[in-house]
């Protein structure tokens, strides 16, 4: 079932009530979306928070608790069609989430046989061949329909201990003030350490595991410790801030990257002031606002690359920071990873898909005009930015122009300008991490600029193919597509063929039959059994097709 969540109040000496969600609903006695006349319900009590496919529930440290199917609520839950939740003497009933059941798809064709003969069965099903699997599970395909194919966080195994996870974060903390201490006291090595070593491998990294880096990112650590230490204020970020951090985590990582060409990366005192300030601002965060709204989920710098390039990640890294979760974030890539960006560019809300369609449109000609000019240096300053801008503007407007004069769908758009921008980074950047390479081992390899090239390829080109098939599976999960994203034929049974089917022409190797003498007729001869009115038909010819692509729709540019 699809649509939006259906719930049922039920307060003490008041009739029961429904409404339906269209967006995350505060109950409470004062100050909430939802006012309950309740003694035992605190001012903001919980937190119902619907997305396209789940409705979860927060509680928001209430007085005296909340509970889910008579279980003591902590942190945030996911709620299914039938469960109970109470507050104080009231309670909620979850009537309907959006949880998509997929209808049943009946891709086989019908044939007329012929008159009294009985079909045989259809013979049983191919088990899948190794490649086949290993070409579902590479793509993200669930040939069974049974997988949850979009779990959050809590649902993910956590292979790694929670004690391994934070000495983890202690040692990217440290390491962090380590190379702003080299910074100020020697430039060069750490100059060489933050920008030929660690900028390179990043995005790379956003790539294959975006959830590693966050569970150990220095800053997004740095931003948790209030938290940690229990000394956040843990206050609720303000609309404005939330619609609009995304932007300034757009300007903020253009304008950082961007002063690259006026001499940051030649001046090590300033970097490593800028290295301060922005983990200065991650502990800000933390100490003013609840979770990671403050930094890692807002306004971070790195927050838009991550997005662009984590939306389908090659491993997932279940989230260890926010324990319990308080529903801090729309969309939160931390509980759900491989939703999240779908969900984003899905938004009906425009002014929530818009920057992020925006940010990786403009990134390729960000990256392309950044080599331009870099190669340039008799270019003077402003006329290095201008060329920079103009890069951008032009890769914005053939974006726009695609999106509009094609059937290429938005996620999809948004993931090949994303995959244009890492392969022109990487076959730039592969001559700076083969230096670098050379310069920290002292081996020498000629070749290795072009094998870090063909590896971001072969992801690119593996990363597209996943974005796609997840971008279906999505739309069919929250209901904007129905049929199913991989539907796999049956085998045919070889049944007799119509009587409206011309008869087969006889090729060489079968030599037409002799005349028949005296005008009698093949049945009319006593010693001659008929010529059949049919031969019979040959077995069907199997078309050789992956399972990775299967139906032709897997691969159709717009989801219908």
């Amino acid at each position: 079932m699809v649509g939006r969540p259906l719930i049922e109040i039920r307060e003490w000496g008041r009739p029961a009530r429904r409404r339906e969600l269209d967006g995350p609903l505060i109950f409470g006695r004062e100050g909430a979306h939802e006012s309950l006349a309740d003694s035992g319900v605190s001012r903001r009590h919980l937190r119902l928070v619907p997305t396209p496919t789940a409705l979860s529930v927060v509680d928001l440290g209430s007085r005296n608790g909340t509970t889910v199917n008579g279980l003591t609520l902590a942190g945030r839950r996911v709620l299914t069609t039938g469960d109970v939740v109470r507050l104080g003497r009231s309670e909620i009933i979850v009537l309907h989430t959006p949880t998509a059941e997929p209808a049943e798809f009946d891709s086989g064709e019908t044939y007329r046989g012929t008159p009294g003969v009985t079909a045989p069965p259809p013979p049983a099903d191919r088990p899948p061949t190794r490649g086949v699997r290993w070409t579902e599970r590479i793509l993200g395909i669930d040939p069974t329909g049974t997988r949850n194919l979009f779990p959050a966080f809590t649902e993910l195994p956590a292979r790694v201990p929670l004690p391994v996870w934070q000495a983890v974060r202690v040692v990217s903390i440290a390491a962090y003030f380590t190379v702003i201490v080299l910074l100020f006291v020697r430039p060069a090595a750490g100059l060489f350490v933050f920008f030929k070593v660690i900028a390179p491998l990043l995005p790379g990294l956003f790539l294959i595991a975006p959830g590693l880096w966050r569970n150990v990112c220095p800053l997004a650590a740095t931003n948790q410790l209030p938290r940690l230490l229990r000394f956040s204020r843990a206050a609720t970020v303000p609309n404005w801030f939330q619609q609009r951090g995304y932007l300034i985590a757009v300007v903020l990582f253009f304008g950082i990257v961007g002063s690259r060409l006026a001499g940051l990366d030649r001046n090590g005192i300033t970097t490593g002031a800028v290295l301060s300030a922005v983990i200065a601002a991650a502990f800000a965060g933390g100490v003013a606002f609840k979770g990671k709204s403050g930094w890692c989920s807002s306004i971070c710098p790195l927050f838009p690359l991550q997005r662009a390039y984590g939306q389908t990640p090659f491993v997932t890294v279940a989230n260890n920071h926010c324990q319990p979760c308080v529903g801090c974030a729309k969309n939160c890539f931390d509980f759900k990873p491989r939703a999240a960006y779908q969900a984003d560019l899905a938004d009906p809300e425009r002014g929530w898909a818009a920057p992020r369609k925006l940010f990786a449109a403009a990134l390729p000609g960000f990256v392309i005009g950044f080599v331009v000019v870099a190669g340039n240096p008799n270019m003077l300053l402003p006329q290095r930015f201008v060329v920079l801008g103009l890069a951008m503007v032009v890769a914005v407007g053939l974006f726009f122009v695609v999106e509009a004069l094609t059937s290429v769908s938005q996620a999809m758009l948004s993931a090949g300008y994303a995959a244009v921008a890492l392969n022109a980074f990487y076959w730039f950047g592969g001559t700076v991490l083969a230096a670098s390479f050379t310069t920290v081992t002292g081996v020498v390899a000629p070749g290795l600029r072009w094998v870090i090239s063909a590896v971001v390829l072969v992801a690119t080109v593996l990363f597209l193919a996943r974005t796609r098939v997840s971008e279906l599976q999505y739309a069919l999960t929250t209901g904007a597509r129905t049929a199913p994203v991989l539907p796999r034929r049956p085998p045919l049974a070889l049944l007799p063929p119509p009587h409206n089917l011309p008869r087969p022409r006889r090729g060489r190797h079968r030599p037409r039959p002799p005349p028949h003498r005296h005008g009698r007729s093949p049945a009319s001869h006593p010693h001659r059994h008929p010529h059949p009115t049919h031969r019979p038909p040959r077995p069907p010819r199997r078309r050789l097709v992956c399972a990775a692509i299967g139906h032709s729709q897997v691969w159709g540019w717009s989801v219908r």
